[in-house]
């Protein structure tokens, strides 16, 4: 999962520059995404910590976190269709 997050961050950060020339509500959008995947990974250092050892609640999370990416990554995709 730290791999798919990295990967995540990376590719996010190269086109970083293209969110900047948007307009407000997409800027904004950009960064909830961007907070919710840091909200994911501060939850998932908590609940796979030895003394919480909470794997029911990680793959929960993890799924619904999965879910969220792949819309952002959708709208995302139909928005650079749409300026093309």
């Amino acid at each position: 999962m730290l791999r798919l997050i990295l990967v995540l961050m990376t590719v996010e950060l190269v086109n970083i520059h293209l969110v900047c020339k948007k307009n407000p509500s997409d800027y904004q959008q950009y960064l909830k995404f961007l907070k919710s995947v840091l909200q994911y990974t501060e939850n998932l250092a908590t609940y796979t910590s030895p003394e919480k050892n909470k794997w029911d609640e990680t793959l929960e999370l993890t799924n619904k976190t999965l879910i969220k990416i792949k819309r952002i990554s959708d709208r995302k995709l139909m928005l650079m269709q749409l300026t093309t």
